[in-house]
């Protein structure tokens, strides 16, 4: 639940209410979460290079998206945005740290139903808070667009993601794994790249630091 309904609200009320870049921030501080609750719940401890190396990355988050910083066009829309997508980045850190502590005492856990599970559980209390919410009447359900949008996050940044995310955290350490979140944004450059959009040189220098 954690996991699943707070960061999908987290990425898509924050994104729109705050921003994508604000909401990018917060989101990608996850990893910081995870380093400092699994020192304290699970006794993983981080040396100054990984430390180190998570502050640089996250710096190129920033970095990437500075130029789109501090757009506020609403305050109070703003405020609820960045909240959610600081709940979102707890939600995800709080529930890799519970996951890695399931997965650690049970090693044979079956890790397709127990991520089918948590999507049906939380995919469930998700969809009752976007019609909460925002509600539907501005939805156009006959779009193409939308249903290949939700296709791909069904699929693929939610279920393939998710497992291999999961099967990485039955292995390393969840701070090695959700350190690899910072990528993300970098990924999603590359694909503006490919669609045409190539970013300035301050976001080709963000992806730098990110990598």
């Amino acid at each position: 639940l954690l996991m699943v309904t707070l960061t999908l609200e987290g990425i898509s009320e924050g994104t729109a209410r705050a921003g994508a870049a604000n909401a990018a921030v917060l989101l990608n501080a996850s990893p910081f979460f995870v380093l400092i609750l699994s020192r304290i719940f699970l006794g993983e401890r981080a040396g100054l290079v990984a430390v180190l190396g998570l502050v640089v990355g996250f710096a190129g988050i920033v970095v990437m998206v500075s130029s789109q910083l501090g757009d506020i066009p609403n305050t109070g829309d703003f405020a609820l945005g960045m909240t959610l997508a600081f709940l979102g980045a707890v939600g995800w850190a709080v529930g890799v740290l519970m996951t890695k502590s399931i997965f650690t005492r049970h090693p044979d856990l079956d890790m397709l139903g127990f991520t089918t599970a948590q999507y049906v559980v939380g995919g469930a209390a998700a969809v009752v808070l976007a019609f909460a919410i925002s509600g539907s009447g501005g939805t156009e359900w006959s779009s193409g667009d939308l249903w290949a949008a939700v296709a791909w996050i069904a699929i693929g940044s939610s279920a393939i993601a998710t497992l291999t995310f999961f099967g990485a955290l039955k292995r390393i350490s969840a701070t090695t794994v959700t350190a690899w979140q910072f990528l993300a944004p970098v990924v999603a450059v590359i694909t503006e790249i490919v669609y045409g959009n190539t970013p300035d040189g301050i976001g080709l220098a963000g992806m730098g630091l990110a990598i």
